[in-house]
């Protein structure tokens, strides 16, 4: 197999000793995809030297045959290279920083161990401090060269590992399929995977599945004409799918459109079988439009990161968490990607892990809401404003995808929901139910449609005489879950949320015109809304909620190039997509994509002929 090594040459790696990777392969155990313990240990040295020394062999094409040989002394922290051929012998003292330069790379130890080669004694780190950049440009421009050769590539060389933290090769797992993320998506593209037949290993780059999943609302929306029939709700396929197409301004794709809405009901039962419980009822939710969102018993996304992961783990899906994946592998051959390199955080050290899938990747990583530079870069008006994103949206495998040909569109458009103010890590609000609240400018006057998407909402927000407010009554804050109660408790206690007994004590607190407050109330809707002291008051803060750009997809979840071909063997769903919403999304729509999607994108890579992996 070919493969490029730490100096940016094509090499055969061969072990010590003389056993091939397929002589390697053979002696194994034949189950490629298991490691030396559960955790994915690093695999025993096949040869040692006094003092820990590591030796390997190394073949170097092309030009005339001769063998290397490195030695690391772990004492010495220096390299000993000895090089020999047919007409001479050349020993080369290399300093301890050339060394960790040319040997350290992402590259280098995702060659190293794809052989089951392991030197855990150059993990060392460059004393804290980068390297000197126009050095390290050169050396990227000089492995981006080698790696147009090679046969299996990453998207390109990543230095992450080399700023001042400490790096090790690993040993690469092998799977059937690899799923990058443990959300809604990524846990729905798991369980589908391994329900025909698939082994499946899940990576997730936090410390816990969930993702963003855990910090949402939960709801879910389908059209169900059972639950919908029994609260004399009319809805219906076209009705779903035109919101989506208009609110998506020409900007989402109608085939994946029409999948997600004609898909969403049979997933909904899908979901259910594998433990999700939804409340007997359906809603209408803050931007969604139409009461079709579906919401668990449980608070937020906690019910489905507790069924899901219990469904996968039942099935066999391996779990490994603290696992960053960086960079996507393709097989030159096929034009198929065949893994992902990665980043596994062990005991305060970042390994390098190599995943081998043989019948596809599921990227379910997330959108970059928590990336602040790619956030300015792609939609500057958004970069100051605080994001409910959890820090592991930073659109890494968006980027990933697009390093290999993939395409990547609406990058530009995100979603503000209003919520506390930066520094408050939970949300204050009150706008959860849009027919049981009304929003009001800083004179007391009502400024929006409610009921509107959240687009226009946002837009008015922005627009309306400052500060602007939620209000809502007593009956509405009892109907909310204990999370988002006590939360608004939080705020009240914080001072972030006012809670007043008259709407002229109100609009003493809000510093409104009572006169214009009074006649708010006193309106139609006003009425109509807020029945029952006291009243609530949140101030409305826009938040990043999401964002709505990512790789392109077709119906069957496949990733796509520019000219509209699909990359074999790479999927995505959930927040990593671009061109389900478009311009806006529907409130309740984001879970809705992920689970449709993550099942689709499963259940067909499980179905792929397999590649021939390392």
């Amino acid at each position: 197999m070919t493969r490029m090594d730490s100096m940016g040459l094509m090499t055969n790696m061969n072990i010590a000793g003389g056993m091939s990777i397929c002589d390697k392969r053979a002696a194994a155990t034949g189950k490629e995809n298991e490691t030396s313990d559960g955790e994915g240990a690093e695999r025993p040295q096949r040869t040692q030297r006094t003092q820990g020394t590591q030796e390997t062999h190394v073949s170097v094409h092309p030009g005339q045959s001769r063998s290397t040989r490195i030695h690391v002394n772990p004492a010495r922290n220096a390299g000993h290279s000895s090089t020999r051929d047919s007409a001479c012998s050349v020993n080369v003292e290399l300093p301890r920083r050339s060394l960790l330069r040319a040997v350290c790379t992402e590259a280098a130890l995702a060659s190293l161990g794809a052989a089951g080669l392991s030197l855990p004694h150059l993990a060392l780190a460059f004393d804290g401090k980068p390297a000197d950049a126009k050095a390290e440009a050169e050396a990227n421009a000089e492995r981006g060269r080698a790696a147009e050769g090679s046969r299996s590539r990453f998207g390109k060389d990543s230095e992450e590992a080399l700023q001042g933290r400490t790096a090790s090769s690993g040993s690469g797992d092998t799977t059937d399929v690899l799923v990058i993320g443990g959300g809604a998506a990524g846990l729905s593209a798991a369980i589908a995977a391994a329900e025909l037949g698939a082994s499946v290993l899940l990576i997730e780059k936090m410390s816990a599945l969930g993702g963003d999943t855990l910090i949402s609302g939960g709801y879910y929306n389908a059209v169900d004409p059972v639950r919908q029939s029994k609260l004399h709700i009319v809805d219906s396929i076209e009705l779903f799918e035109s919101q989506m197409l208009d609110l998506g301004d020409g900007l989402n794709s109608p085939e994946v459109v029409r999948t997600m809405v004609e898909e969403a009901g049979d997933t909904l039962s899908w979901l259910e079988k594998h433990g999700l419980v939804f409340l007997p009822q359906v809603f209408e939710v803050y931007g969604s439009m139409h009461p079709r969102a579906h919401k668990p018993v449980l608070p937020r996304g906690t019910g489905w990161i507790r069924a899901l992961s219990q469904a996968a783990l039942t099935l066999g899906v391996k779990v490994r968490t603290n696992v960053r994946a960086t960079r996507l592998l393709v097989d030159e051959e096929t034009g198929a990607v065949s893994g992902a390199a990665a980043m596994e955080r062990k005991k305060g050290r970042d390994v390098l892990r190599v995943f081998h899938a043989r019948k596809g990747v599921v990227i379910a990583a997330g959108g970059y809401g928590a990336n602040k530079a790619l956030v300015a870069e792609a939609s500057p008006a958004f970069e100051n404003l605080p994001v409910d994103s959890l820090p592991g949206a930073t659109g890494d495998l968006i980027e990933a995808a697009r390093e290999i040909g993939g395409s990547v569109v609406n990058m530009q458009f995100v979603e503000c929901v209003p919520g506390s103010r930066a520094g408050i890590a939970f949300p204050i609000r009150l706008d959860y139910i849009p027919r049981r609240m009304i929003m009001v400018d800083r004179y007391g006057r009502r400024f929006t449609n409610e009921g509107a998407t959240r687009t226009q909402i946002a837009a008015d927000i922005l627009k309306a005489p400052s500060p602007a407010w939620c209000i809502a009554d007593a009956d509405t804050v009892a109907s909310f879950d204990a999370h988002d109660q006590k939360n608004l408790y939080r705020g009240l206690y914080m001072g972030e949320a006012f809670r007043e007994k008259s709407p002229k004590a109100l609009a003493e607190r809000l510093g409104a015109n009572p006169k214009e407050l009074m006649k708010t109330l006193k309106s139609g809707i006003g009425r109509e809304r807020l029945r029952t002291a006291p009243l609530w008051a949140t101030r409305l803060h826009l938040r990043i909620h999401t964002t709505l750009g990512g790789i392109a997809i077709n119906p069957k979840a496949q990733a796509l190039r520019p000219d509209g071909s699909v990359i074999p063997h790479l999927y995505a769903a959930g927040a990593s997509v671009g061109n389900i919403h478009g311009r806006a999304r529907i409130g309740a729509n984001g879970l809705t994509a992920a689970a449709v999607f993550g099942r689709i994108a499963g259940a067909d890579a499980a179905l792929n002929d397999p590649l021939r992996v390392f």
